[in-house]
């Protein structure tokens, strides 16, 4: 290595001054990440300095974020853009010189410290309300509204306008079905479209105008009036980022809770919630609505949130029964339809108000698990047979995968 790289690789002093909030004590730390935002390196800042090691390519393949110290900071191990996005200061790093001095702007002080977040809730099977155990939770931030309005290309602006103006003007029909729709948006818990508002007169004039500048900002600063809407609006054009802020697994009763971190400053953030269940073969997705429905905007800390899962492989926590004797006794097909209803004689496949069944068929069943396991009985298999007019009776075909019976097909 040459002389000058070692001068280069050598670790610069850096002065951090908070000059601008000169009543403001608390201890801070540089976390410095590398130029894809990751492997981060807390350094402590200690009477308003600290060494930052250089790099042999120079300061521009460094970041380095200013926040303070805090230890569920150190637990969370956040990317650079997420710290970021909690509140931190990055400063600008040139290149062309050695960066020897941060002024951290006031602003950014009056964030700090940061506020921290605690997020509860349960997830259930939706069919009958039963918890879900050992289920994996990812919690997401979205975009917060008015930063991805900013983002948006021009073309959408007015796109966006235009939306907002047709609704505001004439709000759509219901869209028809189950979802939480409006509940999940906590904003009017109404199942109904909002009515129609008058709007103030300088906003609705912004709307109209063909500035796109001018548009983009009374859009940011109205963004609450754009929220009711998502649900009823195509989506194709739509693109929110979501930042995975925790991962948590749901207890023996179906909860799950995690403590996030936010600025103080700002909103509380707007979370998203999907869901993963093990059936034995690694984690599958069972719940992952769509963020336009299903962001709870400026969540309010503390209020309990309820996942409903559809996915009908999913077991509830509750014990499951171990029949006396050795039994195996089939209570329903599907949730709704028991087994003495489905025709007989010619009829199979028929319930007895003459409705066939579609899709697949979901035989829940119960065990005598005890006896059976020890009588070296661990697994099962369905089979079925497609009755046909040519072929009366056509032979058994085994066309599912085997089952434990530790795994209750529920």
């Amino acid at each position: 290595m040459s002389k000058q790289s070692q001068d280069s690789a050598k670790p610069i002093t850096v002065q951090v001054s908070t000059g601008e909030r000169p009543e403001f004590k608390q201890p801070l730390a540089a976390y410095v990440y590398d130029q894809h935002g990751q492997e981060a390196k807390r350094i402590d800042i200690r009477e308003g300095r600290f060494e930052l090691p250089m790099p042999d390519k120079g300061m521009g393949h460094l970041r380095v974020l200013i926040a303070p110290v805090s230890e569920r900071i150190d637990a969370a191990e956040p990317s650079a853009d997420r710290l970021k996005r909690m509140g931190a200061y990055e400063p600008v790093l040139h290149r062309e010189r050695d960066f020897t001095r941060i002024e951290v702007p006031g602003i950014i002080i009056d964030w700090w410290p940061f506020c921290f977040c605690w997020v509860h809730g349960k997830v259930v099977r939706k069919s009958d309300n039963r918890s879900v155990c050992n289920a994996r939770v990812h919690i997401c931030e979205v975009d917060r509204i008015p930063l991805w309005i900013l983002k948006l290309p021009d073309r959408d602006i007015f796109r966006l306008r235009d939306d907002l103006i047709q609704v505001l003007e004439k709000p759509p029909i219901p869209i028809p079905g189950p979802g939480p729709r409006r509940a999940a948006l906590r904003f009017d818990p109404q199942p109904e479209p909002p009515a129609p508002i008058d709007l103030p007169a300088k906003l609705a004039l912004h709307l109209r105008s063909g500035s796109v500048d001018l548009l983009r900002n009374a859009l940011a600063e109205n963004w609450q009036l754009l929220v009711p809407w998502f649900c009823y609006w195509p989506h194709w054009w739509w693109l929110f980022r979501c930042d995975e802020m925790a991962v948590v697994m749901t207890d023996e009763f179906g909860n799950f809770e995690t403590t996030l971190i936010y600025r103080c400053g700002g909103d509380h953030p707007d979370l998203y919630f999907w869901v993963e269940y093990d059936f034995g073969n690694g984690y599958e997705v069972v719940y992952r609505p769509s963020k336009y429905c299903h962001t709870y905007w400026n969540y309010q800390c503390g209020s309990e949130v309820t996942i409903r899962v559809t996915d009908p492989r999913v077991p509830g926590c509750d014990r499951e029964p171990d029949l006396p004797g050795r039994q195996v006794v089939v209570l329903s097909i599907g949730r709704n339809v028991a087994v003495q209803t489905v025709q007989s004689a010619g009829m199979e496949g028929l319930t007895q108000e003459g409705y066939p069944f579609g899709a697949t068929l979901e035989p829940r069943v119960d065990f005598s698990r005890t006896e059976l396991l020890a009588s070296g009985i661990a697994y099962y298999r369905w089979s079925y047979r497609r009755l046909s007019v040519r072929m009366a009776q056509p032979p058994w075909s085994i066309r599912l995968p085997s089952q434990s019976l530790s795994c209750r097909q529920r």
